[in-house]
């Protein structure tokens, strides 16, 4: 049981000294950024998982041999009852140059490279778009691209390119060598609106592909170009701004052509790169990927089928180690705090040395002393963690509105929602998180509390009535 004289003492000691309110205020701040930070920074991860898990298949089958076919694979893939759907990929490098207006490819003066942007080179990504709709959220993409104002030319095939759309364009451009009209559309590719507008792309826009390929000659081979013309067909957007900066999708039988497949071939193989697979819902896809890699394992010994959280492991595991690197820095400044606290408590016991002299020869027991001095620090520690948390919640709650006033009336942006391709700050309250900051904060409190109290409870009664 507290003695009465604790409490009463404990109070007058923060009532008649306001330097408490600092430590009080230091607690208060240190929790409040803890809050408010952890919630932005938790609600931008989850957009950005959000995003990647829109532009990740479930699955992804990779790693097979050079000679692998799509047919072979996808009857064992499809094998397991919880794949509902697959599609196949093949991916490559290569580079592309548009065409101006004037007919020539377009040579723009470029800075410092700062981004993927500032070069035509791209991942070739060959796909089946009728096949990816079932496998992947590549609907989605499309309407994202048409958002932004680049819907494709044909909805129901985004790779089809109408031949009046292209013809119309050329005479546009006044493009050499075609003065008369198209027999062939050129096969179509998607490209990211992020890149058509940062290059100022437009749909029909022609495009000169160019890759490699390796090309056997008698005990050699050799490594050759392969160029060939595609047609801006139409835009996608997965938000997920590593993959649209990077990649570029075409047809997979045009691209399995410029490797040297050629459909009319007897001898040609539907080659793949890939097998993009979405399991049933509700199904935990790190099982799944293990039995369809067991199945896998006789025919391809090297594949590998990952889940789409190890497909961008390395991303994301450097985004979870960022905001623990953040809590961590952040709980610097609760310690600042702690040791204001501290001193503040340190020097009341200073001060306050006769005081406790004379409690000490009227009876006082050592608890007594030591309860007066932790009762000032929890004080401290609860009105200021009380403070945060309130403070730390209704800033995140208003944070947009906040965001929104400061640049209408200062014309400066708190969080540049632009320069993440944001509409809003995201922020995500976890009540977890909360509890924890605020009870941390109150034991860091009563540990910095401790120690000036332990002091003050283990002082010599003569010599503290003899202090001056």
């Amino acid at each position: 049981m507290i003695p009465a004289y604790s409490g009463f003492l404990a109070l007058r000691y923060l009532r008649t000294r306001w330097v408490n309110i600092l430590g009080t205020l230091g607690v208060a701040v240190a929790v409040w950024a803890l809050i408010v930070v952890i919630a932005v920074f938790s609600g931008f991860i989850g957009e950005i998982r959000r995003s990647i898990r829109i532009a990740t298949p479930d699955l992804l089958a990779t790693g097979f041999d050079a000679e692998a076919s799509f047919e072979e694979l996808d009857a064992l893939i499809r094998s397991d009852e919880d794949v509902i759907g697959t599609a196949p990929r093949l991916r490559h490098h290569g580079m592309y140059f548009p065409y101006g207006r004037l007919g020539q490819h377009l040579q723009q003066t470029r800075g410092m490279v700062t981004s993927p942007l500032a070069f035509d080179f791209v991942e070739l990504v060959g796909i089946d778009p009728e096949r990816e709709r079932v496998a992947t959220g590549f609907e989605t993409w499309i309407e994202n691209g048409a958002e932004h104002g680049f819907a494709p030319a044909m909805p129901d095939d985004p790779l089809e390119v109408p031949l009046a759309l292209e013809e119309q364009w050329r005479r546009e451009a006044r493009q050499p060598g075609t003065p008369g009209p198209l027999l062939k559309a050129s096969p179509g590719v998607l490209v990211s609106s992020r890149r058509a507008r940062a290059s100022q792309l437009d749909l029909g826009q022609q495009l000169s592909v160019v890759t490699a390929r390796f090309v056997e000659r008698g005990d050699d081979s050799d490594l050759v170009q392969v160029r060939r013309y595609f047609t801006i067909s139409g835009c996608f957007e997965t938000n997920h701004q590593i993959l649209d900066e990077t990649t570029a999708l075409v047809g997979i039988d045009a691209l399995r052509e410029m490797l040297g497949q050629h459909p009319d071939d007897p001898f040609a193989i539907d080659l793949v790169s890939d097998v993009a697979i979405r399991v049933r819902p509700g199904v935990d896809p790190t099982a799944v990927a293990t039995r369809v890699q067991a199945t896998l394992a006789a025919s391809q010994p090297g594949a590998t089928v990952l889940t789409w959280e190890q497909q961008n492991r390395v991303f994301l595991g450097a985004v979870d180690q960022e905001r623990g690197m953040m809590k961590l820095i952040l709980f610097a400044v609760m310690l600042v705090a702690a040791f204001l606290i501290y001193s503040t408590l340190h020097m009341t016991v200073t001060q306050k040395t006769r005081d406790v002299g004379i409690l000490t020869s009227m009876g006082a027991a050592p608890p007594g002393i030591l309860r007066i001095f932790l009762l000032s620090g929890g004080v401290i520690g609860v009105t200021g963690a009380l403070l945060g948390v309130a403070t730390g919640l209704l800033s995140a709650h208003y944070l947009n509105d906040l965001n929104d006033w400061s640049r209408a009336r200062l014309g400066v942006e708190l969080f540049p929602t632009e320069l993440y391709s944001l509409d809003r700050i995201p922020y995500e309250i976890e009540p977890g998180w909360v509890t924890q900051v605020a009870v941390s904060a109150l034991v860091i409190t009563l540990l910095a509390a401790w120690l000036p109290a332990r002091r003050a409870a283990r002082m010599d009664p003569v010599r503290a009535l003899s202090h001056e």
